[in-house]
């Protein structure tokens, strides 16, 4: 038992619409297609099927804790991390796209949904804080110091290249006190990095 994770169960429910009936083999593939996406291949999980509702849905729990190396997978945007995968899913299966902060453009490539499509619905994305994870400040230097930095140095700098690099990570950009912070796009009201 890793003393240093105070929560070490990740639980997310994947859902279809009333509609759509996927296969039990479908929901596990789509299941353990998002545990693979959250870097935690090989941690031990658990998924219940319930079509005791309107809509077929699952729950997913997985260990967060790896068995072998005993560290915490570190959950850090896990929500735009989920979303996407959502998008990767309804597509190989043929399902309706869901609204998100991911969706399929050009050329057939995942891309950052426009802002009119904002985040998730407040209270479908848990506020869950784990130990063991990224903070918003080394996930910021770490997704768009380098691409900012690239944009500063060939002089072609823009508000609105910042605006995108940014939001291409799932980051914002926006006033506060004298100056601007970054913030989580799917948590405004959370923690910034000034």
């Amino acid at each position: 038992q890793s003393r240093r994770c105070q929560d070490p169960v990740y639980h997310f429910i994947l859902s279809w619409r009333e509609n759509e009936l996927p296969t039990d083999a479908q929901i596990f593939e789509c299941a353990e297609h998002c545990i693979r996406q959250l870097g935690m291949e090989g941690h031990q999980y658990v998924t219940a099927i319930h079509q005791d509702t309107d809509n077929t849905h699952c729950h997913v729990a997985v260990n967060r804790v790896n068995p072998i190396t005993y560290k915490a997978a570190a959950l850090w945007n896990d929500a735009d991390t989920l979303q996407k995968s959502c998008r990767v899913l309804e597509r190989k299966y043929g399902f309706i796209q869901d609204n998100g902060s991911w969706q399929w453009g050009v050329n057939d490539q995942l891309v950052r949904a426009p802002f009119r499509y904002g985040s998730a619905p407040q209270g479908t994305v848990p506020l869950q804080v784990y130990s063991n994870t990224e903070s918003l400040y080394h996930y910021a230097v770490r997704e768009v110091r380098e691409k900012l930095s690239e944009l500063i140095k060939s002089r072609e700098i823009t508000w609105r290249k910042i605006h995108l690099a940014l939001h291409e990570r799932g980051l914002g950009l926006r006033e506060q006190g004298e100056g601007l912070v970054i913030y989580d796009f799917l948590r405004p009201e959370g923690p910034v990095v000034k």
